[in-house]
């Protein structure tokens, strides 16, 4: 018995003893340590978590150099770069590499007629060597900077002239010669299109930028917000240096989204200047309808750009803002395919020429390759809504207009032949799917279509450039019912089979890489490295084209002075004073006295309006005051979630609390109207029924709602614009000064419903992002306004819904009180309307199809289905609609949900439905056949629920003049009068608070009796 207690306690004993020792081990075994070397030396360590990722030291310094990274080898050699995000599983070394601060030397080599500036680095180990032998060029002769002999970078590093190497050549052979040496490795980084790189407190590349140039060959870079030339071009030099040392020493090719808009609500030149040379936005160009202004603008601009380092414009936006909801009207030439095409025009032969005194020398050290977006046209979102977010994924065309929207892309960019400086190198296809545009009836984002980007860009209209995704197509973006349920590599590979060659805001290689296995798997690796090499072939053009590879450095001094400098600015400046519109001006307001005095309304303490001192006296009360100017922003729409998720516009919430006080809104909250009035919008002219609705019957993605609806129609719900509160202070001016005359200025970004401010503003001014100084510089005098509207601006919010979403210039448009239509190509200088030669040219009928392109109607030779949406059905009513074709055609039913109870033959749908489709559901998808056409596959939305459609009477109306109303002054009235006017008001927020119980001849009585007391 004892012996067994003992042998129990020295188990026991070797049992903790185990224990402890194991414990002891997997603590050891679950942390690392990170140890950080520069110049051989130990300078830090850290110990880090299994599984867990490090947070990098402070970069080290060293004296007469730039830090370059951490590296995981002490040679800076390809894919040996320390990746931040990756997680620790072993202690690590890591070694600082260095860039010497004076690094670059720049160098002159001719060859027979022909001399280029070769730049390169002394941190990138290259040696300069003569074509004729292939001998070193000795260090004294490089010293005297020329060299009547033709030289080369040896890129490869492999002491011999490769065709890539030897700038004697053609582009076509040098790229054909580059691309047949590159790695799948190197041709997938080459496809890349970095995220927004934002961090620019320094020159010194960021450790993520490191990662991505080293480990996975990215050479396209999206330099994102602010950044001055002292930093870019240093910034430029050590970016160079690194891809320089790199593989094939392929240089960076450096991109920027539009960065020369000026901003409202600064002095122009006291606050807003020195980086960069300050234009209006696209819109405000277009608003001058001169395309010579825009091309002076993109050849200024180019210049900027090359000092900065950037040799790629991801521009112009040339959408034809056809929906005028749209978000992004902003950043188009308008709604009119004829002005868009030519501003295109003239904007890429502007950035894409380098010209000396005036002519055009091809392309050039000032060249930069124009990408233009979005192909084959944005501007059709249904409702609004755009694309980024599911619940924008479609462009409809109920006008049969698709083709128009090509106009700009077709007659503007794509001009000449392909290498010209006239013809763009570059396309970003959009988010959006082209709804029943491609005659197959696949519907999907146009980046996978290849009827949109094989057929029709490629084939049709002879595109031979790059054609680059938006950024996050590859991933969360990508719309469609054969897309959306695969990973990121399948839709990688889908995408290059399409035609695509670069994947936008993508930092690693590694899912084209797993594409080319998937390939391999299918058997068709031989084709896919042929769409690889061909991506390569036209990538590798455009770096080739702007002089990239002989010398892609900047002399920073130099930088520094050409941007932003005093004639680049002024410049800047007179386009925004032109930019400007005059709508109104009653009783000839403008220009103003230099006396006058000005109240303007302050917000936080602040007036809103800056500079006026320096013109008018500025007072402090609407009694001191002769007038007041009140500054406003066009109408804008919430977005829920906040910013951030639906990024470009709203109108579906998934029912969470609203980020503004509107509701407390139920989880699934749904499809919300986009407005343009300030005024509470109800939508009760929306369609009962969307054109487009979703493909699969999902009610919840990972537990939160979704807003894939089968009908994504609005109809009858309720919206304020965002920015009342503005509209709001103009009321309250207004109703300050009396019968003192209001001026507004507006910031436009969209049509607007005037019939909001024309009754309380005496002079109205449209600007574009243009400054404070330059509207002062109009009000003031000193400069005339001569802009004119590049939209329509909307009779009522009616008229929005009733227009359709694909056909410019389809509304009724707004009247003043001085008898002026708001219409495209209007405006007013000191004399009256605006009636000279760009109104004669551009204020014609819309072109309907590109000019310069043959047989450029593409819905020609295939049967053309003229019913886009039908009518609302109700459970348990008789039902009839017949789908209607231009041509006598079969109709044949493919597939979809046909809800019980009703029949289908030849276009007919026909019964009595005895179950509903609700929200949910599967859109029908027919096949349409005629003799002499092509067959058409499409889809259509068929929506039975419990009510049917719901139709209630306007309150639009009412809504607007109950808020004018609050804008009268009683000093206007007798006291009757006044009391009239309060009790009519009073009466009119009752009927408008019962708007929809009640007929519409109740609400029109309501409405009449306050307009006819409003004074």
């Amino acid at each position: 018995m004892r012996t067994n207690s003992k042998l129990i306690l020295i188990f026991f004993i070797l049992a903790v003893l185990v224990f402890v020792w194991m414990n002891n081990s997997l603590a050891q075994d679950s942390e690392y340590k990170i140890t950080f070397y520069t110049s051989g030396l130990e300078i830090d360590s850290k110990i880090v978590q299994r599984n867990q990722t490090i947070e990098l030291p402070d970069p080290p310094e060293r004296e007469g150099y730039v830090f370059a990274g951490w590296y995981t080898s002490e040679s800076e050699e390809q894919y040996n770069a320390f990746d931040p995000t990756q997680e620790i599983n072993s202690d690590l070394n890591l070694y600082a590499q260095w860039i010497a601060e004076d690094h670059v030397n720049i160098i002159e080599s001719t060859s027979a007629d022909k001399t280029v500036e070769l730049g390169y680095s002394d941190s990138s180990g290259i040696e300069i060597r003569s074509m004729d032998d292939n001998s070193i060029v000795e260090a004294e002769e490089l010293e005297t900077g020329t060299l009547d002999y033709p030289v080369y970078k040896d890129l490869n590093k492999n002491g011999k002239l490769d065709p890539y190497e030897d700038w004697r050549l053609s582009v076509d052979e040098r790229t054909a010669d580059l691309a047949s040496q590159m790695s799948y490795q190197e041709i997938a980084g080459l496809m890349l299109y970095s995220s927004h790189q934002t961090s620019w407190e320094n020159s010194m590349p960021t450790q993520a930028q490191v990662t991505f140039l080293a480990n996975d060959d990215l050479r396209h870079v999206l330099m994102a917000g602010e950044v001055p030339a002292e930093v870019a071009a240093p910034w430029n030099n050590n970016i160079q240096a690194i891809s320089e040392k790199l593989g094939l020493g392929i240089p960076a090719n450096n991109s920027s989204d539009p960065r020369h808009s000026a901003a409202v609500g600064v002095e122009y030149y006291s606050d807003n200047t020195g980086t960069i040379s300050l234009w209006p936005n696209s819109l405000g160009l277009a608003a001058t309808f001169d395309p010579e202004l825009v091309k002076e603008f993109a050849q200024i601009a180019s210049k900027e750009y090359r000092a900065l380092g950037i040799s790629t414009a991801l521009s112009p936006q040339i959408d034809i803002a056809t929906e005028p909801r749209w978000n992004r009207t902003n950043g188009t030439f308008g709604e009119d395919p004829k002005l868009a095409a030519d501003m295109t025009e003239a904007y890429v032969s502007g950035f894409q020429g380098t010209f000396a005194d005036g002519e055009l020398t091809g392309w050039g050290y000032d060249s930069v390759n124009a990408m233009m977006k979005h192909w084959p046209g944005g501007g059709a979102g249904e409702g609004g809504r755009d694309a980024h977010s599911d619940f924008g994924k479609y462009s409809v065309f109920p006008g049969n207009n698709f083709d128009a929207h090509t106009i700009p892309f077709v007659d503007g960019g794509l001009v000449g032949e392909n290498g010209d400086t006239t013809m763009a190198t570059a396309v970003m296809p959009y988010y959006t799917i082209s709804y029943n545009v491609d005659p197959s009836g696949k519907d999907l984002s146009n980046a996978y279509s290849e009827y949109i980007i094989s057929d029709l860009l490629r084939d049709k209209y002879n595109f031979d450039g790059v054609i680059c995704t938006d950024w996050g197509v590859d991933g969360g973006r990508g719309w469609g019912p054969a897309i959306e349920p695969l990973d990121t590599a399948a839709r990688s590979k889908l995408l290059i089979e399409a035609g695509v060659n670069q994947f936008g805001g993508r930092n690693t290689s590694r899912y084209i890489l797993e594409a080319v296995e998937l390939a391999e798997e299918e058997g068709t690796e031989e084709e896919f490295r042929d769409h690889m090499e061909f991506a390569a072939v036209r990538l590798l053009k455009n770096i080739f084209r702007t002089g990239l590879f002989e010398n892609p450095y900047l002399d920073e001094k130099e930088s520094s002075d050409l941007v932003g400098n005093e004639e680049f600015v002024e410049k800047g400046y007179e386009a925004q004073l032109k930019s400007i519109i005059m709508l109104k001006n009653k009783n000839d307001l403008l220009p103003l006295a230099e006396d006058t005095a000005i109240y303007i309304p302050q917000h936080e303490g602040e007036y809103i309006f800056k500079g006026a001192e320096n013109d008018f006296t500025v007072v402090d009360s609407s009694e001191e005051a002769d007038l007041a100017v009140v500054t406003m922003n066009s109408p804008q729409s919430p977005i829920e979630p906040p910013i951030g998720w639906a990024m470009f516009g709203g109108g579906w919430s998934p029912g969470e609390k609203a980020p503004y006080d509107f509701e407390e809104y139920p989880y699934d909250h749904g499809y919300y109207p986009l407005t343009l009035q300030y005024s509470e919008y109800t939508a009760v002219e929306a369609r009962d029924v969307s054109i487009a609705g979703d493909y699969r019957n999902i009610t919840e993605i990972e537990g939160t709602a979704s807003s894939k609806y089968l009908n994504r129609s609005y109809k009858n719900r309720k919206m304020t614009a965002t920015n009342f509160g503005q509209y709001q202070q103009l009321l309250d001016t207004k109703k300050a000064m009396g019968d003192k005359p209001v001026i507004t200025v507006i910031n436009l970004d969209n049509p607007m419903i005037f019939k909001e401010v024309d009754p309380l503003a005496d002079a109205i001014l449209l600007r574009f992002t243009a400054s404070d100084n330059a509207v002062l510089d109009i009000l003031s005098g000193r400069e005339e306004p001569s802009g004119l509207l590049p939209l329509q601006m909307p009779e009522d919010m009616a008229e929005v819904e009733n227009q359709a979403e694909d056909l410019p210039r389809d509304m009724e448009v707004y009247q003043d009180s001085a008898g002026n239509y708001y219409d495209f190509a209007f405006g007013l200088d000191w004399d009256g309307v605006i009636d000279d030669h760009r109104v004669e040219k551009y204020r014609r009928e819309p072109l309907k199809k590109p000019q310069t392109a043959e047989n450029s109607n593409t819905t020609a030779d295939y049967v053309t289905v003229e019913t886009k949406t039908l009518p609302m059905g109700q459970l348990g009513s008789e039902y009839s609609a017949k789908i209607k074709t231009k041509e006598p055609a079969n109709l044949e039913l493919i597939s979809g949900d046909l809800p019980a109870g009703f029949e289908f033959e030849n276009g007919v749908l026909a019964g009595t439905p005895v179950e509903k489709t609700d929200k949910y559901g599967e859109q029908l998808k027919l096949r349409a056949a005629a003799a002499g056409k092509l067959d058409r596959v499409f889809r259509i939305t068929l929506v039975v629920n419990e009510t049917g459609p719901v139709n209630l009477a306007d309150p639009n109306q009412l809504s607007i003049l109950i808020n004018l109303a609050q804008a009268e002054n009683a000093g206007n009235y007798t006291d009757q009068e006044w009391e009239e006017l309060n009790e009519a008001l009073r009466n009119a927020k009752a009927v408008y608070q019962n708007a929809a119980e009640l007929e519409q001849v109740d609400l029109d009585r309501a409405a009449e009796r306050l307009e006819r007391i409003i004074k």
